[in-house]
């Protein structure tokens, strides 16, 4: 089985404990299916079908996730960058590889995002959970033609599942923080049912006392500042017959900057509630 591996980037992953250490996102199956949402109603917006929440893939994901979290080092700029492994985990594997050694064959084609959201304040973890992913997608969605291998991802038609990972580098309420997001696209041949599983209830907002970590406060929601990080993109050669970007024409607001086109994207969906 030949793979054809299409890699776009933005800012996340996560691995298996060495020197370092990553730690599990809290209600991971509500933001893995918060997370399908977002990417399920951009694809219907440009009249694609929606993915379905492959078990497989998540654990693809995950993996991936947890070995970027744990071999990452948030001291400063420079080791942010220099320790964040994108697509090739930090055995050297690429999507393919990963996906082969995990006995993943019945696809004709692979895909992956990934993307990081550094805070200097995440005690109100699920609400910090929540703008991490919603600013990454929506900066992903806002990319123009020809720097938009995130968007082109999402919206290639022939996927029919995502696996979903997500892991903090830091204890949930520890700041800085950084949340780590990686998703995997595959285009399955065999049929395989599309699960799209419900959100359901909400997490409440939680924020960990600073005077009695164990003792978790219910607290209202509030503005807190983050700091924005580059987003870079890596395209892997393929085999098969390339396939045209689900829509090619540059965007109207194309002479914007990409952050004015991320605020645009977030005050249109204001009045959306996942």
């Amino acid at each position: 089985m030949r793979f054809r591996t299409q890699l776009s980037l933005t800012l996340c992953i996560f691995g298996l404990p060495l020197t370092a250490f990553a730690y599990q996102v809290p209600e991971r199956d509500y933001w893995r299916a918060f997370t399908l949402s977002l990417i399920n109603t951009s694809r219907e917006e440009h009249g694609l079908e929606p993915l379905g929440l492959d078990s497989t893939l998540n654990e693809l994901s995950q993996t991936h996730a947890n070995d970027s979290a744990t071999h990452y080092d948030d001291a400063s700029n420079e080791s942010r960058r220099a320790t964040y492994i994108i697509h090739v985990s930090s055995d050297g594997r690429t999507l393919g590889d990963r996906a082969r050694d995990q006995g993943i064959s019945a696809a004709s084609r692979f895909g992956e995002n990934v993307g990081l959201r550094f805070r200097s304040a995440f005690a109100d973890v699920h609400a910090a959970i929540e703008e991490g992913i919603s600013y990454m997608h929506e900066y992903m969605m806002a990319e123009v033609p020809p720097d938009d291998g995130h968007r082109v991802t999402i919206l290639t038609p022939e996927y029919t599942h995502v696996g979903i990972g997500l892991e903090l580098h830091r204890k949930a309420g520890d700041e800085p923080n950084t949340i780590f997001l990686v998703t995997d696209f595959a285009a399955f041949t065999d049929g395989r049912e599309v699960v799209i599983p419900k959100i359901g209830k909400r997490p409440e907002l939680v924020v960990v006392h600073p005077l009695s970590p164990s003792v978790p406060l219910r607290t209202r929601r509030v503005r807190e500042r983050t700091f924005d990080r580059l987003t870079r993109r890596a395209i892997v050669p393929v085999t098969l017959s390339p396939v045209e970007p689900a829509v090619n024409a540059p965007s109207p607001s194309s002479g914007t900057t990409l952050r004015e086109r991320v605020e645009m994207r977030r005050l249109q969906r204001l009045r959306v509630r996942f």
